[in-house]
């Protein structure tokens, strides 16, 4: 007779992972002799070892999650290498590894009602567009694509739960800025605009100051101004990195982070981004109550590193100036004539459908009647509005501007209430991060004054991990009340 066999759920899981490398090992060969492409079968068997590392543990699948989107690999590949995308099955996968956890570890999610909650919220408004929008198609795409995005700020909420979870989230963070920052630098000081890098290191030759073109470098993302938006939102998480890792390798890959990243916001000559970045560090440097010798010396380097700048990009931001103190500035500078001409559509979109708007992503559809009445954009072409409130008001209405602000004021709110809970317990560090978290969802947002949601997936990164620091506060305050009761 046979002894009953029992095996414990991390047996079983030991036993897959057995059971899955043998199997892989198997169809490498197979795959190298059937495809004759050895590079494409190691890189499907490095997807599915991926894949089964996201179901099995969810938090390393998390973190590459993060990587993976703001890196934008997904759409790199489906654009440069006409492969499928991978983000949906990656999303699916990261939910089997949620719900593995919940089985087999009576590990049941934290924190999920709420960030579902409010992640809902802006579902329907998004939703309710199809009945209403003149074009369905864009409209189903951007109810598509947000389904995507609000799933992947609750599975943020669900995973991020531990201390070192969130460290390694903003490693995850940082390490994606700083592969796409020093390919950027790279291609900006030597000048390679041709080589775009396997399509992380695209650059495009737009309009710089008055008649004077030139290349500015768009990283993966491929629009300059929306790139220089994604690094300067890191910038805050490595400098946070930077002054509290007590290793010194960790310090310094925090410090090149931040070098990478800020470096990178100057280089693609953003308007917005060189904004974004000083408010970045002034926000910073006044949580820190940093002396004022060291404002001054700071401010010194700033001075110095802007003389030496080229000169098109002092030019750029010069044109900052005249817009405040120049009244024909909009006419005489194409962007501005550009902006004002969607910002003043957008305004009247939205006083044409104040409750509505005109549905998701159907801005684009009203443009050109609209630009035609004013008579400032010489563009034929239809265009996107060139701010996320723009957009929000022009194609969501007051419904859509009353639900955004529920989202923001709640991300606030509990960021607040995350920051005083960890002072209470003095946990410098967690406190430390929200308040970097904080000041990374500020610098996104101002900068979304100048930019519009043609990238958002790493804006509702930011929110899940915004949603997710109030869970954790709470998760601690509980556990410190219960052993002060057993004390």
């Amino acid at each position: 007779m046979f002894a009953r066999l029992s095996f414990s759920p991390s047996a079983w899981i030991s036993l897959g992972f057995g059971l899955a490398a043998a199997t892989l090992g198997g169809f490498i060969g197979v795959a190298v002799v059937w495809l004759g492409k050895p590079l494409w079968a190691v890189a499907g068997v490095l997807g599915m070892l991926v894949a089964l590392t996201s179901m099995l543990n969810a938090e390393v699948g998390l973190l590459g999650l993060i990587f993976i989107t703001f890196i934008r690999l997904s759409d790199v590949l489906v654009r440069f290498y006409g492969a499928p995308s991978i983000a949906k099955i990656f999303i699916g996968l990261m939910l089997v590894g949620i719900i593995l956890r919940w089985l087999f570890y009576s590990q049941p999610p934290r924190g999920w009602v709420r960030a579902l909650f409010l992640v809902m919220l802006w579902g329907v408004m998004v939703f309710t567009s199809l009945i209403y929008a003149t074009n369905f198609d864009r409209s189903y795409n951007a109810l598509d694509d947000f389904i995507k995005d609000g799933l992947i700020a609750v599975i943020v909420v669900v995973l991020v739960q531990r201390k070192q979870m969130f460290r390694w989230t903003f490693w995850a963070l940082m390490a994606a800025g700083l592969f796409m920052g020093a390919l950027s630098v790279y291609q900006y000081l030597t000048g390679t605009y041709a080589d775009n890098y396997g399509g992380f290191a695209q650059a495009v030759l737009m309009n710089i100051v008055g008649q004077t073109s030139d290349y500015r470098i768009g990283g993966p993302y491929g629009s300059p101004n929306v790139y220089a938006q994604i690094m300067v939102a890191i910038v805050p998480l490595a400098l946070e990195r930077m002054l509290s890792e007590r290793n010194l390798i960790m310090k310094f890959l925090a410090g090149a982070a931040l070098v990478a990243t800020g470096l990178t916001v100057v280089f693609t000559f953003s308007r917005s981004g060189f904004i974004s970045l000083s408010l970045a560090v002034g926000l910073f440097m006044l949580w820190r109550r940093t002396q004022f010798g060291t404002y001054i010396i700071l401010a010194t380097l700033a001075l110095a590193l802007i003389s030496f700048a080229p000169t098109q990009y002092t030019d750029r931001l010069g044109t900052l100036t005249n817009l405040f103190g120049d009244p024909n500035a909009i006419q005489s500078e194409y962007s501005f004539r550009g902006r004002a001409s969607e910002a003043m559509v957008g305004w009247m979109m939205f006083l044409d459908h104040p409750l509505l708007g005109v549905g998701s992503k159907n801005y684009a559809v009203y443009y050109q009647s609209y630009s035609r009445q004013l008579g400032i954009d010489p563009r034929a072409e239809n265009r996107s509005p060139a701010s996320l409130y723009v957009e929000i008001a022009s194609e969501q209405g007051l419904l859509g501007i009353v639900i955004f602000g529920i989202l923001i004021y709640n991300l606030y709110a509990g960021l607040a209430r995350a920051r005083r809970a960890f002072e209470r317990l003095h946990n410098h560090e967690m406190m430390s991060m929200a308040v970097a978290a904080t000041i990374s969802l500020t610098v996104y947002l101002t900068s979304a004054l100048f930019i519009n949601s043609a990238y958002p997936r790493p804006f509702w990164i930011l929110v899940g991990l915004a949603l997710a620091f109030p869970v954790f506060a709470e998760t601690l305050s509980e556990s410190h009340f219960f052993r002060a009761s057993n004390d």
